[in-house]
């Protein structure tokens, strides 16, 4: 550089240059993360060498589009009284609502309440069922079996060979007495197949609120598949909570450190633009949002503020102008930084070859927190602290210091004072 000349971040150009393309840079980075998915696969957890993976291709092949297999399950008789005749309506309410929930397969439906009314209008007869206005009923669809017989014609039928097939579908609560009714029940359907985690969430919270839409305390939905679904419905929000539980902590600690509000500030937007171009890069790489990526990016946060907290730092007890400071900060921890963020590089790299899904992503984070922690620590940041970081701590000494910065005068001592002042224990000199 040329004699008496600022250095780059202290240029104009320089300086404009720095702002724009970090701001540019976040807002494509922003934009990127906002197109970020939520989605999760078994085979991903699996190494990609393994045999397990070939069961995946064939399983994806021949039966990747089998819908989901659900259940409609319904409390017990002591909290529901299955024997009732407003009870028989509203397990025939609950199975036209699963009916016609969009995401459900109309002739999927599986209701041993149906099948029963279906075999006792046939083996007991019409005459002996009734109707919700009172006497014999007209047809199937107003039939229903009596309170009294309501128990032991459901355990008649669900031991007869015709309705073999719902014999799991009831759980008595003592099998050898069917009169103390049950401990729960079922009605079964299966949902359409299903391959985008929003499509899953919404599927799942429309049957549960087709369910919660017939009064039966107790009843609700449920599937396997479901304890995937309630992970893909809450990790946004926990991630976006734990991330600002991170920057709060962070906030603290630094703001500790410093003593200084406006640096702390400045670092805190260093580390939030890191984070959101990791997302960023997340996108672009083709990663989603899952259980490991939400660790990482919380992980970022408490490694990205070491590209910029240690620089602050120096910047903060360095004397003289901004560009001055700026300039001594950064060939103070500069090159302290470059090698404590190529260390990380160096130690994740060889996890970029892995046959493991969490190590491959394990590096591309921290590979993104290594570049554009630095980046932001050791390019932005300077640029910041020249044209709004705080201005220069006064030392202890400063207000002693008398104007003009020369050093008090020390008075005249007479040769003979100045001859008896000796250290202690050593004898005195005759004049």
């Amino acid at each position: 550089r040329p004699p008496h000349s600022a250095p780059p971040p202290a240029q104009k150009p320089v300086q404009v240059a720095v702002v724009v393309c970090m701001a540019v840079w976040a807002a494509v980075c922003g934009w990127q993360a906002s197109k970020l998915s939520v989605d999760f696969e078994y085979r991903w957890f699996v190494g990609d060498d393994a045999v397990l993976q070939r069961t995946f291709d064939v399983e994806d092949e021949y039966f990747g589009g089998l819908p989901l297999d659900v259940n409609l399950v319904t409390p017990s008789s002591a909290a529901f009284d299955y024997s009732a005749v407003s009870s028989q309506l509203l397990l025939e309410q609950l199975a036209v609502a699963a009916e016609t929930d969009p995401w459900v397969d109309r002739s999927s439906l599986v209701s041993f309440q149906r099948a029963l009314l279906a075999w006792a209008w046939a083996a007991k007869g019409s005459a002996s069922l009734e109707s919700a206005a009172g006497g014999p009923p007209s047809s199937l669809a107003d039939a229903l079996l009596p309170p009294a017989d309501y128990y032991s014609w459901l355990n008649e039928f669900v031991t007869a060979s015709e309705g073999g097939a719902f014999a799991r579908d009831v759980l008595w609560v003592d099998a050898a007495a069917p009169g103390q009714g049950l401990s729960a029940a079922r009605l079964r359907a299966t949902q359409l197949p299903l391959t985008e985690a929003a499509d899953e969430i919404d599927a799942m919270d429309s049957l549960r609120a087709s369910v919660a839409s017939v009064p039966i305390e107790g009843a609700y939905a449920y599937g396997f598949q479901y304890l995937y679904y309630e992970q893909y419905k809450v990790i946004q929000r926990e991630m976006l909570t734990n991330l600002g539980l991170a920057i709060a902590a962070v906030f603290v600690i630094v703001l500790l450190i410093l003593a200084e509000l406006r640096t702390t500030l400045l670092v805190m937007l260093c580390v939030l633009l890191t984070d959101v171009s990791i997302l960023g890069v997340m996108q672009m790489w083709g990663l989603t949002i899952d259980s490991v990526s939400v660790v990482n990016l919380v992980l970022a946060i408490g490694l990205a503020v070491d590209y910029s907290a240690h620089v602050a730092h120096a910047f903060v007890i360095a004397k003289g102008t901004h560009t001055e400071r700026m300039q001594s900060a950064v060939s103070e921890m500069g090159t302290a930084v470059i090698h404590g963020a190529f260390s990380t590089f160096l130690a994740v790299l060889v996890l970029s070859a892995s046959q493991s899904y969490i190590f491959r992503v394990f590096f591309k984070q921290f590979f993104s927190i290594s570049v554009f922690g630095v980046a932001h620590g050791l390019l932005l940041l300077p640029v910041l602290l020249v044209l709004v970081g705080p201005p220069e701590m006064p030392s202890d000494g400063d207000a002693e210091e008398p104007k003009g910065g020369y050093p008090p005068a020390v008075p005249d001592v007479p040769e003979t004072q100045a001859s008896a002042r000796v250290a202690p224990g050593l004898p005195a000199q005759k004049a």
